[in-house]
């Protein structure tokens, strides 16, 4: 069984819960630098040369489920459904590292 401990990350600057609920243009370039930046700032190592190596995978993360005027929209028992998973997913990223 895989444990988590906080590692008192925030999160990015750049991430916003409520764009979930729109369609947008990444600026993926200005994403990268961001996040280079972001990871200097913390001393987080390229994993290329980190000794703890952590896959993740994440499969179908569509933004259209977020979205209620699209076809595949998920709701849930909240109505923010898919945007409430992907929320955390973000904060679970951030915040949680593997031993």
């Amino acid at each position: 069984m895989m444990t988590s401990t906080p590692n008192n990350f925030p999160l990015p600057s750049f991430f916003n819960g409520d764009h979930l609920k729109e369609v947008y243009r990444v600026p993926d370039q200005q994403r990268a630098t961001a996040a280079e930046a972001w990871a200097q700032k913390y001393s987080i190592k390229p994993a290329l040369i980190d000794q703890k190596q952590v896959g993740l995978l994440l499969i179908d993360v569509q933004n259209i489920f977020c979205l209620s005027d699209f076809e595949l929209f998920v709701s849930g028992n909240s109505e923010m459904g898919a945007i409430e998973d992907k929320i955390r997913l973000c904060q679970q990223i951030s915040f949680f590292k593997f031993p």
